[in-house]
């Protein structure tokens, strides 16, 4: 069997066990925005970078959002970087996640003035524009991973998917290559030009409305063991 029928194979079999978790969580996910301002959302996708157990980092997100004015970016200007380590402890590298975290609300803050003009440029802008005018900044821990979540999550572009070690098991993608995927727009390009090219398949052969964010959801969900139910408990799936 060619590798590429296989994948299609592996992911057919994970989307009819998982594709409600993926639904349900995508549907609550998107809504994120408009139960809170546009900073929250764009700040939830950001964590997708942390290397941690998603439903660990998920609470520290809104006890983050609380302190910080819901990431008001002046007040995310004049924080101080100790006060955010605080919230991120025990996390693994709080206090450069800190910086990384201030930082990146100081690159937006600077190129795009608001949270809602930088919701905006999700919406109407292309990944790799987006990528290319962040990539002006350090040490903001920014990747396509996270990028992607923003897109999807925010800015509602389905056609993305979300690159963990997970999904990228599935896709045959060793670990060793797993970072030039988040980080070097070729790479990540192709990578999307195959997901599509899946997607269409999946499409006509089986599941008329899946999208490649909800099949690399369903992977994520398939593989980590966490159930949609406990995520973003607050918002209404429906």
């Amino acid at each position: 069997m060619k590798e590429r029928d296989q994948v299609i194979m592996d992911i057919c079999g994970i989307y009819e066990k998982c594709s409600t978790q993926a639904k349900e969580y995508l549907s609550k996910a998107q809504k994120l925005k408009y139960y809170y301002e546009p900073g929250v959302a764009i700040i939830y996708c950001w964590f997708y970078s942390i290397p941690q157990r998603w439903h660990k980092i998920e609470p520290k997100i809104f006890e983050l959002a609380s302190m910080c004015r819901q990431f008001d970016l002046q007040f995310m200007s004049e924080v101080q970087i100790g006060d955010l380590s605080k919230k991120l402890r025990p996390f693994m590298f709080y206090n450069s996640l800190s910086v990384q975290l201030k930082n990146f609300c100081k690159a937006i803050k600077r190129e795009f003035h608001t949270w809602e003009l930088f919701e905006r440029t999700l919406i109407e802008d292309s990944i790799f524009d987006i990528y290319r005018r962040m990539k002006a900044f350090k040490a903001i821990r920014l990747t396509f991973k996270n990028l992607s979540a923003m897109k999807i999550f925010v800015g509602g572009d389905e056609n993305l998917l979300i690159l963990d070690k997970h999904v990228a098991k599935i896709l045959r993608i060793g670990q060793s290559q797993l970072i030039k995927y988040k980080t070097n727009e070729y790479w990540f390009k192709k990578l999307l030009d195959f997901s599509s090219e899946i997607n269409r398949e999946l499409r006509a052969k089986l599941f008329r409305d899946i999208t490649v964010a909800k099949w690399s959801l369903a992977i994520w969900f398939h593989e980590s063991r966490i159930s949609a139910k406990d995520l973003l408990p607050m918002i209404d799936s429906n």
